[in-house]
């Protein structure tokens, strides 16, 4: 049987090597910030992580990027290997889907939970503000939590990655399709 290399959806597609680029410059980057004491640099490691864990989910399951995708740890079901997520804004768990989700995902989404854990006991006791209940969390310049939203994200990821973000769903659906 014939392969089809048609693109799906649209004709911009992200080649393989731009991913890997992006995806070395962003773990690079979070190297170089990782152990750094300043409040700054705690803050700017935590919101590239976040974009960091984000980026792995958009380009593991193609979704697309409207809100937070993962609403609550509850949504990610690591013994059956399943995320639920939600790509498209409506009332309750009506746009909710089970995806499947690599073993890697997974692991770095109990990481970043962790990770988050810890970022919100720390700015509670700092007194920094709101502690919002959404899984991807951006700290501002105070060191409130915001939920992240796509927007923050993007602009998070633009200095490793030209294209929008949400690029990662018709490319990934390509790239299968193709192999």
């Amino acid at each position: 049987q014939e392969r089809d290399d048609t693109p799906v959806g649209t004709p911009y597609v992200a080649r393989e090597g731009s991913i890997v680029n992006a995806t070395t410059a962003l773990r690079g980057e979070l190297e170089t910030l990782r152990g750094r004491g300043e409040l700054e640099a705690i803050r700017e490691f935590h919101n590239l992580y976040t974009a960091y864990t984000h980026w792995m989910l958009l380009w593991s399951t193609g979704f697309r990027a409207v809100h937070d995708p993962v609403g609550r740890p509850q949504e990610i079901n690591r013994r059956r290997g399943f995320v639920f997520i939600a790509d498209k804004t409506g009332d309750g768990n009506a746009h909710h889907r089970a995806v499947p989700a690599p073993d890697r995902l997974l692991e770095q989404l109990v990481l970043y939970e962790r990770h988050c854990e810890a970022v919100r006991s720390r700015t509670y006791l700092m007194g920094a503000g709101a502690n919002p209940h959404a899984f991807f969390l951006y700290l501002d310049e105070k060191l409130s939590i915001q939920p992240a939203t796509p927007a923050l994200l993007s602009s998070e990821l633009e200095r490793f990655f030209a294209l929008p973000i949400n690029v990662s769903r018709h490319s990934l659906r390509s790239f299968l399709r193709k192999h």
